[in-house]
């Protein structure tokens, strides 16, 4: 029998012995003048760590990944390849039910073999690559000869399943090295391809810190998978386009100046405006006077002038609609009410002067020419601010305590 002592197995040797009986029998020739010799054989060897071996920075050779008995195939690749120049023997260890397969391979003229197990290479010398891989039973050697005691014997299940040859007379001419000249130009052509990408990963994965994904919703992207009209929702990231760029990287540098504004337009227009509206109707969003509206926009960093996009929007809200076209009004009449009381040069007249500001402009004029004036006004401002054109259905459903509360209250914006 024999124990390997290492590291991981630091016990005290076998955990098991022959019973005293077979010890005390005199058939079996252990005793001898009532004496017992017990020889031993130590080895002392570097015992190798397979879970950080190297098997190209021992060997000089690389092993194939056996994913999933592959041992087979692995051992006949690494044995086709070393055909031109080595000699070889494949061997199948275990029984005609099942087994394992690895490769002996003599790569140089000189006596050293490798051992081909999948992906681990080791050095093996001549005796164990070739002396004993021939199958059959294994006696050993008495231990007392002058007994008639049966030899032990063993089965080995190491046998050599293939036998790679080199004639004596061309191992000069085939036992060379391989130019560059000799490899077929189609293959050149693949083992260079092969190269470039692995240097390009092999920088990529050096480089992967320096570098991040960014994912870009463009406006068709937001067409495509929201639609044009319903915006409830964001846009899936997972179908958009992704971009790996450096970290450091500004946004000035990955689109130009014309592209950034026309990006910046289009998210405004197509999803920043939209979404609002459909907050509103989802009443996520709920303004109840032209106060809470301005403060929700300006949450989102939508100016104000963009009121006109929203009654447009608005279609199908009624309440918000009207909230916005208030809005836009009791803006007017406050602009309007800032240039009468710029004017106003005596302090005294400052309360008359807006008090009559404001009947002209809530009031109901018997004057035809105030009327029309006031409402000329009001469309000039409403057009040059937020563009929106001012209708007679407008004005027909005012509210006037809305619009002077709206002139009262402090503006958040312009």
């Amino acid at each position: 029998t024999h124990h390997q002592f290492n590291a991981r197995e630091s016990d005290w040797g076998f955990t098991s012995f022959m019973p005293l009986c077979d010890l005390y029998d005199p058939t079996r020739g252990y005793l001898v003048n009532d004496t017992c010799i017990v020889e031993a054989e130590v080895t002392v060897r570097r015992v190798v760590d397979y879970w950080t071996y190297d098997s190209r920075k021992e060997t000089g050779f690389v092993g194939l990944k056996n994913q999933g008995a592959t041992c087979y195939m692995n051992s006949l690749l690494q044995t086709l390849y070393h055909i031109p120049f080595s000699e070889s023997v494949l061997v199948h260890s275990g029984g005609v039910h099942g087994g394992h397969y690895y490769a002996f391979i003599r790569p140089s003229l000189s006596d050293q073999w490798f051992k081909f197990d999948d992906e681990r290479v080791t050095k093996e010398d001549i005796k164990r690559a070739l002396e004993e891989q021939y199958g059959g039973e294994e006696e050993l050697p008495q231990t007392n000869p002058g007994f008639n005691n049966a030899p032990f014997k063993f089965t080995k299940y190491s046998n050599a399943y293939m036998l790679v040859y080199i004639r004596e007379s061309d191992k000069d001419r085939i036992i060379c090295n391989v130019d560059e000249k000799d490899i077929a130009e189609h293959l050149r052509i693949r083992l260079k391809k092969e190269q470039e990408e692995k240097e390009h990963k092999k920088k990529e994965k050096a480089e992967a810190h320096l570098y991040t994904i960014i994912k870009v919703a463009r406006s068709e992207d937001l067409a495509e998978q929201i639609g044009k009209d319903v915006f409830f929702d964001l846009v899936d990231h997972d179908k958009v386009r992704s971009f790996r760029i450096q970290k450091q990287t500004i946004l000035n540098a990955f689109k130009t100046p014309n592209e950034l504004i026309e990006m910046a337009h289009a998210y405004y227009a197509d999803f920043a405006l939209p979404k609002l509206v459909a907050d509103f109707g989802s009443l996520e969003l709920s303004p109840v006077d032209g106060r809470t509206l301005t403060d929700f926009m300006h949450t989102r960093d939508l100016q104000m002038h963009s009121l006109r996009h929203v009654v447009e929007l608005s279609d199908k809200l009624p309440h918000a609609q009207s909230l916005c076209i208030h809005e836009m009004i009791a803006r007017a009449y406050k602009h309007i009410l800032q240039a009468v009381i710029a004017s106003v040069n005596v302090v005294e007249d400052f309360a008359r002067s807006i008090a009559t500001c404001l009947n002209f402009l809530l009031g109901t004029s018997t004057v035809e020419e105030d009327s029309k004036l006031k409402q000329k006004w009001i469309e000039t401002f409403i057009f040059k601010r937020f563009g929106w054109r001012w209708n007679e259905e407008c004005c027909q459903n005012l509210r006037k305590f809305s619009i002077l509360r709206g002139v009262r209250l402090p503006q958040g914006g312009t």
